[in-house]
């Protein structure tokens, strides 16, 4: 089961039972509007999106959004009307443009990850529709997030381990960086003829409160948290060990507010090699993680995989997602077998099943708020609050 996190509204249109949301609708290959309470096609603009769709954002006063294939075009159009606005493609080098964020009513921010080599910052004046400024990160990017008018970043070695950076950009591409030197990222795959392939892929998890800390989560958890103002790092922990004879690890972590962190992920281990070669994956569990006391409780020992909303939190096991508030109370279970994810947002939990609705909770409660009749009705893609999650 996989959790996709593709939350919120853009746009409310009445009281919250009528509200819209914009989304991409796969199967139509467009973006229009739905019906929040159903996911129903609603009443409104609608505009044709029949390439990948892997990154958006919001402009400052919401009244635009871009676009981007990460095949080469950034697209702009107004908001409600979707009225074309205008493009870069190739030709302007905007490559794989991921991780768009409209930082200020003239500056987006993008950054090429060209598979998974060194990254990129592209500084976009969204006027001329022009790549201003270039600038390399110096790593593989792991993650983002957008706060206020700049940008954070995640980023490890390529081809190879060492310690985790971060990274801070501001509208015009000046950067602020800070070596995480108690936690270690990255990831190497090679090809040997006496064993065949192998890899190792070490990530860490990543979330930010916006009030100004970032915070590096390593496979122990142990927390490096960075001051965005001084830049100074803070370590806490470790609290668990992970399991032993690893060959990668993956977290995953969300801020909840009130010094809460959510945290999981997978430990992966292989034994064999060759066509004897096996992988085995080991669940992190859903931790709660207070940053206050730096200790943690285990919420759900089963999920690989986490997914916030609001006050609500969804952690993903392999037949079913528990839903638990901020404070770690146990809410509900949603039944998901193999094919199943399901999305939080304005204050729904809407429940899909290969690219099929299958019905709309209250997220809060878990308590159903619209079933559609069998593959009937598509899940689009929502576009979140602001900006793409990465």
């Amino acid at each position: 089961m996989k959790l996709a996190l593709a939350a919120a509204v853009i746009a409310l249109t009445g009281a919250a039972p009528h509200a819209t949301v914009l989304g991409w609708d796969y199967g139509a290959k467009r973006i229009a509007w739905f019906d929040a309470r159903s996911l129903a096609s609603a009443q409104g603009a609608a505009t044709g999106w029949n390439r990948p769709l892997c990154s958006w954002s919001f402009s400052p006063d919401r009244h635009r959004l871009a676009l981007s294939d990460c095949h080469g075009t950034v697209r702009f159009v107004a908001v409600p009307s979707l009225k074309s606005l205008g493009r870069i493609g190739a030709s302007s080098g905007v490559w794989d443009a991921a991780s768009l964020a409209w930082v200020t009513p003239t500056r987006l921010l993008a950054v090429n990850r060209a598979s998974g080599s060194i990254a990129t910052l592209l500084v976009v004046d969204t006027t001329s529709k022009r790549v201003v400024r270039r600038v390399d990160l110096g790593g593989v990017l792991l993650a983002r997030a957008v706060v206020g008018d700049r940008v954070v970043l995640l980023l490890a070695p390529f081809d190879s381990f060492g310690p985790a950076r971060v990274v801070v950009a501001d509208a015009e591409g000046a950067t602020t960086r800070v070596t995480i030197e108690g936690i270690t990222a990255g990831s190497h795959f090679g090809n040997q003829p006496d064993s065949g392939p192998s890899g190792e892929v070490r990530t860490p998890g990543f979330a930010v409160d916006p009030a100004g800390t970032a915070f590096v989560v390593g496979a122990d958890l142990r927390v490096a948290a960075v001051d965005l103002s001084t830049m100074r790092v803070s370590y806490h922990g470790p609290t668990r060990a992970p399991a032993k004879a690893l060959n990668g690890t993956t977290r995953i972590a969300a801020w909840l507010g009130r010094g809460k962190l959510a945290v999981s992920g997978i430990d992966y281990a292989s034994s064999g090699t060759g066509s004897d070669l096996s992988v085995s994956t080991t669940p992190f569990g859903l931790q709660l993680l207070d940053t206050a006391t730096w200790t943690y409780r285990t919420l759900d020992p089963a999920a690989t995989g986490l997914v916030a909303g609001g006050s609500v939190v969804l952690g993903a096991a392999p037949t079913r997602s528990s839903a638990f508030d901020a404070a770690g109370r146990h809410l509900y279970d949603i039944p998901a077998p193999r094919g199943t994810w399901v999305t939080p947002a304005l204050g729904y939990a809407y429940v899909c099943s290969e690219r099929w609705l299958t019905g709309v909770l209250d997220a809060s409660t878990g308590a159903p708020v619209s079933t559609p009749m069998t593959h009937t009705r598509g899940c689009p893609t929502l576009l979140s609050g602001r900006a793409a999650v990465s």
